[in-house]
Formats: C-alpha cells, structure tokens, sequence
C-alpha cells in the first residue's frame, strides 16, 4: 500500500494530466464504465464528515472514495484507492491539492467542449485557493489576453492578480460583482458565499459559467 502525501501529490501531478484523467472519467461515466455514488453528509456537534466521490472505475479495475472531516479547527482529506480485482488497499492519498486539481479540471473539461472557441476574456470571483486552480486548469485549454478577479478581499484579490500576472497574463482587479461579469465570455464562481452574487443582466449573451462550490 502507499501512502501518498500532499507533497507527493503536487510533485506528481500537474494540471494537464488532471485534466486528462477527468475527461477520461466522464467519458466512462457517459458510457456505463464507470459508476459515481452522490456524496453523504454525517453532521455531529462541532464537525461535519463529508463522504463523497465513491466511484468504481471498470476501465482502470479501481475503487474508491474521498472523505474529509471538517471541525472549527480545519479540514483533513483523505481518498481511499481499491483494487478491485484483488481487493487490496493501493493507496491511502492526502487529498487537500488533489482536490483542487481535480475541481480546476472539471471545470477546464466543460469550458473546452462548452464555451465559445473565441472566449478571450476570463473572470473569476474568488482569490483563495480553488480560484486559483480553476485558473491553473483554465489556462490549459484557454489563453486568455484579460483575466478579471473580484475578491471581497482587496489583499487577497491583488495577490492573486499578481499571480496571473506572473504566470504570463494580463491581470485586473474588478470594483464589483457586477463589474467582473461585464464584458467576459467566461465566469468562475469561487467563493463561499452563501448569498446569491450574479445576476443575469450583469452577462452577456453566450458566457459560459463555471459556478464550484458545495
């Protein structure tokens, strides 16, 4: 059995081939190879275990599922790796970075087969850590020549502007939620808040949207 760390997981693993392994994914899903159980919630005074992604995969004769307990002290992921011939325990996988690959990925697959082949200009709401994978992974199968992010941090939202920025793309700090709508073809949502925050008048025709959350 391996275990496999958050350190191992970033080394190993880079967006394209989260992407990759995702759109493989779905595609065995669409066709009956694949069998993806709904995620369950066990809530407890002062923590809340998540169980979710229990999936087998025929193609690759694996099993598995991710958990994570979240308390006010913070999260710990975990994935579980079957073998489902043998039945034997491959791997027991740290899953915080893994997380945010395979969400930025998902959202990277959408975008190549659904979004406008001439979306040039990308906005995101959010600047922790999800944002800035859904944007890693966006930019394998999208080039951008804007990127517009709104944080309700205004620190946090210039940090993560200078990021894009140093990653070769033209990066602006929008004033509102309504501000970083105008005008783009694609929107990421990440963020968790709990009010609604986009409304329709603020997009134009054809925008595609990646809204992320739980």
């Amino acid at each position: 059995m391996l275990f496999i760390s958050e350190v191992d997981v970033d080394e190993l693993v880079s967006f394209r081939d989260a992407i990759a392994v995702v759109e493989d994914g779905f595609r065995l899903l669409g066709s009956g190879g694949a069998v993806n159980l709904p995620r369950r919630r066990a809530i407890v005074p002062g923590a809340v275990l998540h169980v979710l992604q229990g999936a087998v995969l025929g193609g690759y004769r694996v099993a598995g599922l991710k958990a994570y307990l979240s308390t006010r002290r913070g999260t710990r992921f975990v994935v579980l790796l079957f073998d489902v011939d043998g039945g034997d325990l491959l791997a027991v996988i740290e899953a915080d970075r893994l997380g945010q690959l395979r969400t930025g990925a998902a959202s990277a697959v959408a975008t190549k087969y659904m979004a406008r082949r001439d979306s040039s200009v990308l906005g995101i709401v959010g600047s922790g850590t999800q944002a800035r994978a859904q944007f890693e992974a966006l930019v394998e199968v999208v080039s951008p020549r804007l990127v517009k992010v709104f944080s309700r941090s205004r620190e946090h939202g210039e940090a993560f502007a200078a990021f894009i920025r140093s990653r070769g793309f033209d990066a602006v700090l929008a004033e509102s939620y309504e501000d970083v709508c105008r005008g783009v073809d694609i929107l990421v949502t990440a963020t968790n808040s709990k009010d609604p925050f986009i409304r329709g008048s603020y997009l134009g025709d054809g925008v595609h949207i990646n809204a992320i959350g739980s």
